[in-house]
């Protein structure tokens, strides 16, 4: 959108320019102060397009700047909380892989960081369903 009033703000220039150069051009007096009335409005369309322009640009700052301050959805209350022991940044849930022989109640879950470090951990799997 914002592309497409920078065209918009381009061609009105043209215009105003195109209109001031046929107004040097004129020697009818009517007609000179007509095309420099229209010079005027393609400069006011222009500059109509530039304010809205700049007030896209503030709005996406504003959202830039807000999202910020709107906190991330909590985690899954069956997801253990497991920091980085490097980093000490929180992991990520990658994989859960299930422990054999089926009868055993235990699973593990894989955890990575944004530092590319993982962990295993065996997670009983009457922890998860007391968390749902």
């Amino acid at each position: 959108m914002l592309q497409q009033l920078s065209d918009q703000i381009a061609y009105c220039y043209e215009r105003a320019v195109e209109s001031r150069a046929s107004a040097g051009n004129c020697s009818n007096e009517r007609n000179k102060q007509e095309l420099l009335e229209l010079e005027r409005r393609w400069l006011a369309l222009a500059r109509s397009y530039e304010l809205s322009e700049r007030i896209g640009h503030f709005g996406e700052e504003l959202r830039r700047q807000l999202s910020v301050l709107i906190p991330p959805e909590p985690p899954h209350p069956a997801i253990p909380l497991v920091r980085c022991s490097e980093c000490h940044k929180r992991m990520r849930l990658s994989q859960v892989v299930p422990c054999l022989p089926a009868s055993r109640r235990a699973d593990t879950w894989i955890f990575i960081c944004e530092c590319g470090f993982s962990r295993g951990q065996v997670v009983d799997r009457a922890y998860i369903s007391t968390r749902l």
